[in-house]
């Protein structure tokens, strides 16, 4: 039984990694399934779903409304204790004053207060990472697709895109966070400078030519490559090539789970073949 399941996955994902169909709440489904969101067993499917929107409102409730009781006298402005209740909020008010200004920016018409809570629970969530630019187009193609209106859409999908968008969000940041932890910047050997060293050998592969052209003019992958990786090209194309060419990613992303070089495999094909 579970070997017949991983071999019906397994052919899914290669499915799913030629595009899925625009039918009616059928890609936020496969997305969901793809993170892990939802087990591959579908009647697990409600029960998963219940408990997890529940562990998301949760947290909404328990780091976004303000505290019943006053600071203690001892706490002032100017405390920058990490217990204050004052560093806290001056904490907070930056996160939230670089989220305002990332979404607005993104899609400015569509659902901003949502991906802005969305965003702020990750950080306050993920303080080793906390909110970093880019995340932001990271969720955005997320919501987009949670939130889809159509005929046949089950309403009570549309009421919690919301959470579903937090955990599926959560998952990814999980495989790329590294990306966006400025800590590892310095070092070659991690983070995004592995990612992008990845890509150039592929591209010394592909076109050995190029490579020694870029090479001789000193064109670093971090003038280009370094924007397509971080946020998974979500920036170079409209939205529906987006989501269609974020198909294939995350499809590959199953595809490739346990490999000892990481996942993405198919997105780093992807960024060489735009220099091609």
């Amino acid at each position: 039984m579970v070997s017949a399941l991983i071999v019906i996955i397994h052919l899914a994902e290669h499915s799913i990694f030629l595009g899925i169909p625009d039918e009616p709440g059928l890609r936020s489904t496969a997305w969901k399934v793809l993170l892990g969101y939802l087990p591959p067993d579908k009647r697990m499917w409600s029960s998963t779903l219940k408990s997890q929107r529940l562990v998301y409102y949760n947290w909404v409730k328990d780091l976004l409304e303000e505290p019943g009781e006053e600071p203690p006298s001892s706490d002032h402005p100017l405390n920058a204790e990490p217990g204050s209740k004052w560093a806290t909020y001056f904490q907070d008010n930056s996160i939230l004053e670089q989220i305002d200004k990332d979404v607005r920016r993104t899609l400015p018409d569509f659902a901003f207060f949502q991906q802005h809570r969305i965003l702020f629970i990750y950080a306050k969530l993920n303080p080793g990472v906390g909110y970093v630019q880019g995340m932001n187009e990271i969720l955005a193609p997320i919501y987009y697709v949670f939130t889809a209106k159509t005929a046949d859409e089950d309403p009570e999908a549309q009421a919690y895109a919301e959470a579903d968008s937090f955990f599926v969000f959560t998952t990814l940041m999980a495989d790329v966070r590294d990306h966006f932890v400025r800590s590892l910047d310095q070092d070659a050997s991690t983070g995004i400078n592995a990612t992008m060293w990845r890509m150039s050998q592929r591209l010394a592969w592909f076109d050995r030519p190029l490579f020694r052209e870029l090479s001789k003019k000193d064109i670093k992958e971090q003038y280009y490559a370094f924007r397509w990786i971080t946020v998974l090209c979500s920036q170079e194309w409209d939205l529906p090539d987006v989501i269609r060419l974020w198909d294939s990613i995350l499809a590959d992303r199953g595809m490739q789970e346990g490999m000892e070089e990481g996942r993405f495999e198919f997105l780093l094909d992807f960024t060489v073949a735009m220099l091609m």
